[in-house]
């Protein structure tokens, strides 16, 4: 008798959380709309942090559930305030045990 195979305990959450970000427009000049599909389950907040080519941390959000229907406007500017620079930057969605990174390019 053969065991039948279980999927890992995160397998299936995976999987619906595999088109939970998305960004648009990219390549971007002044502002970039970002849109997460935070599940309804026990966890109702999510971690979204952007991170430049060189790995440092540019602007960080913390998102909950419904709250503002999921959509973030990332206008360029670092947690200070200041207007980064054009490049490639890396938005970074951290929830229910997954993660998610997408690439955005900032154009002049």
């Amino acid at each position: 008798m053969e065991w039948p195979t279980l999927p890992y305990a995160g397998e299936n959450r995976r999987q619906n959380y595999a088109d939970a970000l998305s960004i648009a427009p990219n390549p971007f000049r002044t502002r970039t709309d970002i849109r997460l599909q935070i599940p309804d389950d026990r966890e109702k907040t999510a971690s979204l942090k952007i991170y430049d080519a060189a790995g440092r941390l540019v602007k960080s959000f913390l998102c909950i559930a419904g709250y503002p229907a999921n959509r973030l406007v990332w206008n360029g500017a670092d947690d200070n305030g200041r207007i980064a620079p054009a490049g490639v930057y890396f938005v970074d969605l951290v929830m229910s045990g997954t993660r998610q990174i997408r690439k955005i390019i900032k154009i002049h």
